[in-house]
């Protein structure tokens, strides 16, 4: 272990697990393995690694997951995982202009000195981040350290950040604050255009229009087929949920309904 952690039976963060869920595991602990992954046929392990322990059962379990910033496996004494180019580094993203902060307080309680403005789409490749800690959590803010010095406000690391104004990736998958399961997700059934306005796109400009290619998914943060004005024209207008999904600076767009469908847990609900 390259820090202390925590081994997790699920890959969650531990504030979702049960107590019996979840065993913390001191810096530089070795355990040796019968086996480890860091994906299986569905994808990642939401940035964790899975270990088979081979002599050793924590809490009567001898499999885990544990942070992969958090643990490196080796093989006769050479590190097999992460090896450089597999190496993920978890990432800070500002969904709205917000404010940093050296404390996890309502800016009102904050003297100016300890809050830094940042627009939206800022992003800050991390050390690490946290949401909790033995005390409880940390007021509704994630914790984070800048992984860059260059990078350091006002030549400083670590800093809060409201946690509904911010989200973290790894590997460009939102894994915190975790993903609603219930999220609007827009679909791309046909090959077609993202748009600017609901008109024709012989009506507009290329500035204008996006391909987008059947299979596309979109998290979304609203949808619309009509507003106070009437129907766009057999257009769905959809806002994206996090700016790193932002399509040419825009997150608001339309797409023309027969080319694309709305979805929420699986279940198709619009059109």
């Amino acid at each position: 272990m390259n820090r202390a952690t925590v081994f997790v039976l699920r890959p969650e963060p531990p504030a979702q697990l049960a107590a019996n869920e979840q065993v913390a595991i001191a810096a530089g602990s070795t355990y040796p393995l019968q086996s480890y992954a860091y994906a299986d046929i569905n994808g990642g392990f939401n940035g964790h690694i899975k270990v088979a322990l081979r002599d050793r059962a924590p809490n009567g379990f001898n499999t885990w997951f544990v942070p992969s910033r958090d643990a490196q496996v080796e093989a006769d004494g050479v590190v097999v995982y992460p090896q450089e180019d597999q190496e993920s580094i978890s990432v800070l993203w500002t969904n709205v202009s917000t404010l940093l902060k050296r404390r996890p307080l309502d800016s009102n309680l904050l003297d100016p000195s300890e809050t830094v403005a940042v627009p939206r789409g800022q992003t800050y490749n991390l050390h690490s981040y946290a949401f909790s800690d033995s005390q409880g959590n940390f007021n509704n803010h994630i914790k984070f350290a800048i992984r860059n010095p260059q990078d350091f406000v006002n030549g400083l690391s670590t800093w809060f950040v409201f946690t509904p104004h911010a989200f973290v990736t790894l590997d460009n998958e939102v894994v915190y604050p975790r993903q609603d399961p219930n999220a609007f997700v827009l679909r791309v059934t046909a090959n077609t255009l993202f748009k600017r306005r609901p008109v024709d796109s012989s009506q507009l400009a290329p500035s204008e229009r996006v391909q987008a290619s059947p299979g596309t998914t979109l998290v979304l943060s609203s949808y619309a087929f009509a507003n106070a004005q009437g129907s766009f024209n057999g257009h769905i207008r959809f806002a994206l949920k996090y700016v790193k999904d932002d399509i040419a600076g825009f997150n608001t767009w339309y797409v023309f309904q027969g080319h694309a469908q709305v979805e929420r847990a699986g279940v198709v609900v619009y059109p």
